[in-house]
């Protein structure tokens, strides 16, 4: 995908561990699987990648029982969650304001006013202009 963008202005944002227990930090093929991936995912576009996993992760809420176990698994915490998986507003809101952040510090130009985002579960941003319709 990256090797096909005709921009470069991009990000790759890590994939996060659900709250399941096959995902717990530990020996656990899907959490081994799925940091492992992250790892290389670094290696491979340094600055462009996001650990959103460790993040997410590290935005538990200390004062809440759940969020402390689900810390100690090392899965995003409840408080950021709609479900096992899935993130909540708040969730959302630390993607957003840590894309807003990396993506101004890798690139010399502003977000535009409009943008396409593509990606799949590997969490590909591409941000390219619209060109503006001549029915405007």
């Amino acid at each position: 995908m990256v090797s096909s963008l005709t921009t470069p202005n991009y990000l790759i944002l890590g994939v996060i561990n659900g709250n399941y227990p096959s995902e717990y930090k530990g020996h656990n093929w899907g959490y081994l699987t799925m940091t492992g991936l992250n790892s290389d995912l670094a290696a491979t576009y340094g600055s462009r990648f996001i650990d959103m996993r460790t993040i997410l992760v590290n935005s538990y809420n200390p004062s809440s029982s759940q969020d402390l176990i689900d810390f100690s698994h090392d899965v995003v915490p409840s408080s950021l969650r709609t479900d096992r998986v899935h993130l909540n507003a708040a969730g959302y809101a630390i993607v957003a304001q840590t894309v807003y952040t990396a993506y101004t510090s890798v690139t010399a130009v502003p977000l535009p006013s409009a943008i396409w985002l593509f990606g799949t579960g590997l969490g590909l941003l591409s941000f390219t202009r619209r060109k503006k319709s001549q029915n405007r």
